[in-house]
């Protein structure tokens, strides 16, 4: 065959690559739950997903804990593709955060033997860890299409400055993993969501006041306070209602009007 003959017109069906990134305790782990069949692996010190099933927020998955070191979850992954009869429909790294920890510890650890000042000296060890990581992502990536697998990826953010390259520097939330690693993860992902809570204001003369709210959103378009987007034609937001299973009800019908 050659290779025009090999040209397409019509999508092939592909599981998701969706990164999940909210401030803390606003149901990144509880959303990310609700994808189908999934496998949710916690990363160094996340242990999400079984405090909200032994307080019933969430219904039982399984996950796998105690994956400490990133070889480890890069085996993990390579065990997963060489598996025939693969159960699970969705993977769960929970969170990027904890896994970009263990990607750097381990870099320094064999490449530096564990000497932190030669591991940062002139950015060089991060360069070392972001050939790793991106390794990661592509064989994860590899996972996807060969299994038909959904992988959805947890993060943590964190208040920083944003150099504006257009105008005046303003502070935005973003991802809380080094500045060499969050790239390979922003280009592998076809939809980034934010959760956030829906701030509630109110006006004393002059001042406005956040009073915080329990309404929560997802984010679907990156704003300048956040980052955020989506390939799959989804709305600016989705309400995420009052459960876990209502905010997943309402991405997965934005995601049917599009498909």
């Amino acid at each position: 065959m050659g290779i025009l003959e090999q040209v397409k017109s019509e999508p092939d069906p592909r599981g998701m690559r969706v990164v999940v990134l909210g401030v803390p305790g606003v149901g990144k782990t509880s959303f990310a739950c609700q994808a189908p069949e999934p496998l949710v692996i916690t990363t160094h010190a996340e242990d999400g997903v079984n405090t909200l099933m032994a307080s019933g927020q969430i219904e039982p998955v399984s996950y796998l804990d105690g994956l400490n070191s990133f070889t480890e979850i890069s085996n993990l992954v390579q065990e997963l593709r060489e598996t025939k009869d693969l159960k699970y429909k969705s993977i769960v790294i929970d969170t990027i955060n904890g896994l970009s920890v263990s990607c750097v510890k381990e870099t320094c650890d064999q490449d530096y033997g564990g000497d932190w000042n030669r591991f940062t000296a002139y950015g060089q060890g991060y360069t070392i860890a972001a050939d790793r990581w991106r390794k990661f992502f592509y064989d994860l990536d590899q996972l996807r299409l060969e299994k038909g697998v959904h992988v959805f990826a947890i993060g943590h953010v964190k208040i920083g400055n944003f150099a504006n390259p257009s105008g005046q520097d303003f502070s935005r939330y973003q991802p809380d993993i080094h500045k060499t690693l969050w790239p390979v993860v922003e280009r592998w992902s076809d939809a980034i969501l934010f959760m956030d809570f829906l701030t509630v204001t109110s006006q004393d003369g002059l001042k406005v006041k956040g009073k915080g709210g329990t309404e929560r959103i997802i984010h679907c378009q990156g704003q300048a306070s956040f980052v955020a987007k989506n390939r799959y034609g989804l709305p600016p937001e989705l309400s995420c209602g009052k459960t876990p299973q209502a905010a997943w009800q309402n991405f997965a019908t934005a995601l049917g009007a599009n498909s």
